[in-house]
């Protein structure tokens, strides 16, 4: 591999990026501002707010596929189970790695869902004389919990499966850490996190991980089995 360094004679600090040619065998590679990978779109500063972007857009495509092909089916439960399996998969994707931090793309997520609800429960007739119920009160009527909780669960379980030993890493597992505190507390957590001085930081997805298990982790049994977990954080984090 040749690298071509003739735009690297003097350093500079600058808000723009250094863009460095590579060859491989003759052939020059192309620079690109993102590519897909597993699925996921990366972008260089590996935030992945324009895979939230990209994401909720096809999910909305998918859902406007289902409100068309379900005008037809007046009870909520039919056109929740489209939803489930045919929308909601494509928001929680690699969730573990993406899963954002601020509450703008968290919402942007959730707006789907939300659209979703308005066409199932359009047969309550909602209009200008009745007030419509709160979001959460909505879910409630048919049995959905928020996707914002079900990426929390998400994470939690991933976490769950590296301490059972479900996922085999050495690395994952030598990441995680036991807090052992010098005196009780009331307000102990069960794994130790990092302290982080930027958002950015904040954001790495193990580190979130491990953040998101500590709120829910006094709901988790490791004599249960998996899915009565889900079910018991899923309760715990919609109550």
């Amino acid at each position: 591999m040749e690298l071509n360094l003739s735009k690297c004679k003097h350093m500079c600090f600058s808000r723009s990026s250094l863009i460095l040619q590579y060859n491989i065998d003759g052939h020059s590679l192309s620079t690109v501002d993102s590519f897909v990978d597993l699925g996921l779109l990366m972008d260089p500063k590996l935030n992945f707010n324009s895979h939230v972007i990209t994401m909720v857009n096809k999910a909305n495509g998918v859902l406007g596929f289902v409100k068309r092909w379900a005008k037809e089916f007046s009870d909520p439960y039919i056109t929740k189970q489209l939803f489930t399996s045919l929308v909601r998969p494509i928001l929680e994707y690699g969730s573990v790695v993406w899963d954002p931090q601020y509450a703008i793309y968290s919402d942007k997520i959730e707006s789907v869902q939300k659209q979703f609800l308005l066409f199932a429960l359009r047969g309550l007739h909602w209009n200008s004389d009745f007030v419509l119920p709160s979001y959460a009160s909505r879910l409630k009527l048919i049995r959905l919990p928020t996707l914002k909780s079900r990426r929390i669960m998400l994470n939690s379980m991933f976490v769950l499966k590296i301490l059972n030993g479900y996922i085999p890493s050495d690395f994952l597992i030598s990441s995680i850490r036991i807090n052992v505190p010098f005196r009780s507390s009331r307000y102990y957590q069960l794994l130790y996190t990092d302290f982080h001085r930027t958002n950015y930081s904040m954001g790495e997805p193990l580190s979130k991980m491990c953040v998101d298990f500590n709120s829910v982790y006094c709901n988790v049994d490791f004599g249960m089995s998996l899915e009565v977990i889900k079910s018991r954080i899923i309760l715990f984090l919609n109550n």
